[in-house]
């Protein structure tokens, strides 16, 4: 194509279109050109104005201002050309694609064809589409470059500052408004802030609407007025009555009244102010006292206050006119002032209502035992005090069963009750141990309570006097002490005597919390009687005849002493006593002979296995459920296929037949749903827990070393358990499988630390008796969990066990061969062949 010589003008039509947007493209480029040349001349204008507005000006002023003026006015015309319609049209195309308008003046460069012809107007139509579109450019007015000093920016801004803010000089400046309106507005602010102990958030006063304004006492006002020269504010009312200057504070103590006049305003607001004084606290007990023989007492409070309380104390004083004035108590008391006790206060409590437990334990305080008066008392944040209702009760002190440190106890009480009262106590003391042959006392007691006597009889001699009296009372209470906790050397004698404080204290009318503690130290003293009387050896035990052999398992006494427990809770303390002697002949009447233990040994052995196998069952059944989840329903195991064989993975003998009813009535019933599945389960789960704790206290063996380690072991089988419990409670059967399989393992090795136990005790007895060679080759002889010795090695607890440790290697490879075959069965689902490699791992 060819652009030289005459070009051909544009379609006539597109023409049309174009001669706005041309023109609009032309204004753009003499915009550009204008404010390129004559951006000098506007920057020395607007300073002009600027120094006008500002200083003035001078003859000299106007002069230089004139020649400034001038040379940017010369130096603009000469720069400024204005532009032309080609050029117009050039910027234009520029924004247009494949430059548009050039291309439709073009004309072709070569003869043309037929062909080309019709190619180059299909190619002129798309050019007038395009050349359609067009649309005037902006201007481009940034003028960076030549003003790198940004002058123009500098005078624009002062023009601004001059026009708007300055009066000029020479009444140039800008006329002001002549009326009462236009006069500076006044305003002011307020705030109230209520004490800081309230909690209560500051109130902006401007957003309250006028009226009555509840406000706590003691609230602060706070006033700042603007505009306040001449007057413009009038304040009413009488909280800021005759109140000056532009800050104003007041405190709120009563109902008052303001009111805030602005000069000009429509409204005057007015607010009356409403005083809420602060209501002192209140507190009073909550249920009744409860008290242990140790002589700690505990005691529910109830507490409240409008703000919260800040904190309560407990007084104790001594309610003499109850007191029983006789024997070492006729003496007029020593003066005491009464205990004054912090009352604790719950963590995190709402302090506005509390509630909480007061526990103290005052067992050695020189009132204990006597009435007293309880008066509790709570305080807020401004020192208001609310007090209780006056109780009236007996000081809590600890119980002494034994009558020798009954006896002291209660010298240490007339001692602290009146130094007066010493003689009667030194002599009270020398009559206690004036035959000591017939008293019960521990190792060192008796010497201990001499020195005491002779340490009181000095004091006398000098004159008693507080520090005295003090450590003396403190060395009686040491001595009442030991009488009472040490007074039992052995086992039996610990467990006896726990029976004889618990029937004492059923005679004396305790609390059921004393009784509960009591039962649960017979508890203690019995299970150690027990194992004590378990490690003991044979040949210290005397013999007795078969017939007068009375076999009783700690459960069996459990039982008797959960009735015991039961009877007490009920009131019925006669039969309780009644029981209580009749578990004494019992505990009597038992002797730890061979044959029983033996008898015992056995029947806590197949316990445990019967716990294994119950748990298998539960575990199996765990794992059906999970299978069903999965949509397979495949069973575990090849369906019924190994139902029977004791050992075998899936459905084993514990789950066929009679030796587990319960899981066969699992199978039978699923119309239950899957959540009810899961909590049958679980409560199965912890029933079977609560079993082995029962198993696990009872386990013969204590004291040794395997003996120790079964028990560590069924301790850990326990917290599987209870973990299963959880899991299987919140539907994860898979977390729950894990646990069931720990506690099987716990319990294999529980089983096995129990064997190893039992032979080596049975080993020891062989030793002494010299029996190391028939007793282990006689097929029939029998060990001491009653099961028979020799080569029969490895029985499990069906009897239907291995004859050679050759077997048992093989059964192993057996069972293990078999879980890898079904761990690689791509047809199970994924949650059966996981349950098989963890099996797969642990063994």
């Amino acid at each position: 194509m060819a652009r030289n010589g005459a070009r051909p003008p544009l379609p006539p039509e597109l023409a049309r279109q174009l001669r706005w947007p041309l023109r609009l493209t032309k204004a753009a480029i003499g915009a550009e050109r204008g404010w390129r040349a004559f951006w000098p001349l506007a920057t020395v204008a607007m300073a002009a104005v600027t120094w006008a507005r500002f200083v003035g000006f001078g003859s000299v002023g106007f002069a230089a201002l004139g020649v400034s003026f001038l040379i940017a006015l010369v130096w603009g015309i000469r720069r400024f050309h204005p532009p032309s319609d080609p050029e117009a049209e050039a910027r234009l195309d520029s924004t247009l694609p494949h430059a548009a308008l050039a291309t439709l003046r073009d004309m072709p460069a070569l003869e043309t064809t037929e062909t080309s012809q019709i190619l180059w107007q299909a190619h002129q139509d798309r050019m007038i589409q395009l050349a359609r579109t067009a649309r005037a450019p902006w201007p481009n007015l940034r003028i960076a470059e030549r003003d790198p000093f940004a002058l123009r920016l500098i005078a624009a801004l002062g023009c601004v500052m001059a026009l708007g803010f300055v009066d000029a000089p020479n009444g140039m400046g800008m006329p002001q408004a002549d009326c009462p309106e236009c006069e500076p507005t006044a305003s002011w602010e307020g705030w109230i802030e209520p004490p800081v102990y309230t909690g209560q958030p500051s109130l902006y006063l401007n957003d309250q609407p006028p009226g009555p304004l509840p406000v706590p006492a003691g609230s602060r006002l706070t006033l700042r007025l603007y505009g306040q020269e001449d007057g413009r504010i009038t304040l009413g009312g009488d909280l800021l009555r005759g109140a000056q200057g532009d800050g104003l504070q007041a405190e709120i103590t009563e109902n008052s009244t303001l009111s805030i006049h602005v000069r000009g305003a429509k409204t005057t607001p007015a607010w009356r102010f409403t005083a809420i004084g602060d209501v002192p606290p209140s507190i009073r007990t909550d249920g009744a006292l409860t008290r242990v023989t140790s002589g700690t007492f505990k005691l529910g409070y109830r507490a409240g206050d409008d703000y919260g309380v800040t904190s309560g104390q407990a007084r104790v004083e001594l309610a003499l006119n109850a007191v029983e004035r006789r024997y070492g108590l006729s003496p007029d008391p020593d003066p005491r002032t009464a205990e004054i006790l912090d009352l604790p206060r719950p963590y995190r409590a709402d302090p506005r209502q509390l509630q909480g437990l007061w526990t103290e334990d005052l067992a050695q305080h020189p009132w204990a035992g006597l009435p007293v008066t309880v008066t509790l008392s709570a305080f807020d944040a401004i020192g208001q005090t609310g007090r209780s209702d006056p109780l009236h009760m007996t000081l809590p002190a600890r119980r002494f069963f034994t009558p020798e440190a009954r006896a002291v106890i209660e010298m240490r009480r007339d001692l602290l009750w009146a130094r007066a009262g010493g003689p009667r106590v030194a002599q009270m003391l020398r009559a206690i141990l004036h035959r000591p042959e017939d008293l019960d006392l521990p190792d060192g007691s008796y010497l201990a309570l001499r020195a005491a006597i002779r340490d009181l009889e000095g004091a006398l001699a000098t004159g008693l006097n507080a520090e005295a009296q003090e450590r003396l009372a403190s060395t009686l209470w040491e001595i009442a002490i030991k009488i009472e906790d040490d007074g039992a050397d052995s086992a039996r004698d610990r467990m006896l005597r726990a029976q004889e404080r618990l029937q004492q204290a059923m005679r004396d009318g305790a609390t059921p919390e004393e009784l509960a503690e009591l039962m649960d130290e017979l508890r203690r003293a019995t299970q150690d009687y027990l194992d004590r009387l378990a490690q003991r050896p044979q040949d210290e035990l005397p013999p007795m005849p078969d017939g007068d052999l009375l076999e009783l398992s700690f459960a069996d006494l459990d039982a008797m002493m959960d009735q015991i427990d039961e009877l007490m809770q009920e009131g019925r303390f006669a039969e309780a006593m009644e029981m209580l002697d009749a578990l004494n002949r019992m505990m009597e009447n038992m002797k730890m002979v061979r044959g029983q233990g033996e008898r015992a040994n056995q029947r806590a052995r197949d316990g445990l296995a019967d716990t294994l196998r119950q748990q298998q069952g539960l575990s199996d059944e765990a794992f059906r459920e999970l299978q069903e989840r999965g949509g397979e329903g495949n069973e575990l195991g090849e369906s019924q296929g190994n139902t029977g064989r004791d050992g075998q993975l899936g459905r084993g003998q514990a789950h066929s037949g009679e030796s587990s009813p319960e899981g066969a009535e699992e199978q039978g019933q699923s119309q239950g749903g899957e959540g009810a599945e899961n909590r049958s389960l679980a409560q199965r789960q912890r029933s079977l827990e609560q079993e082995l704790d029962a198993q696990r206290r009872a386990l013969p063996g204590a004291g040794s070393e395997a003996g120790n380690a079964a028990r560590d072991a069924l301790d850990q089988a326990g917290r599987a358990m209870d973990q299963a419990a959880d899991a299987l409670e919140q539907g994860d059967n898979s977390a729950a499988l894990d646990r069931q399989a720990e506690a099987m393992e716990a319990l294999r090795e529980g089983l096995r630390r129990f064997d190893e136990a039992v032979d080596s005790t049975q080993a020891g007895r062989d030793g002494q008796q010299g029996q190391t060679g028939q007793e282990s080759t006689n097929p029939n002889a029998r060990d001491p969990l009653g099961r028979a010795t020799g080569n029969q090695l490895g029985r499990g607890p069906s009897d239907g066990g291995f004859t050679s440790e050759e077997d048992m290697r093989k059964r192993a490879q057996e069972l293990t061969e078999e879980l890898r075959n079904r761990a690689g069965e791509t047809s199970r689902p994924k949650p059966e062949r996981d349950y098989f490699e963890r099996l797969l791992d642990q063994f």
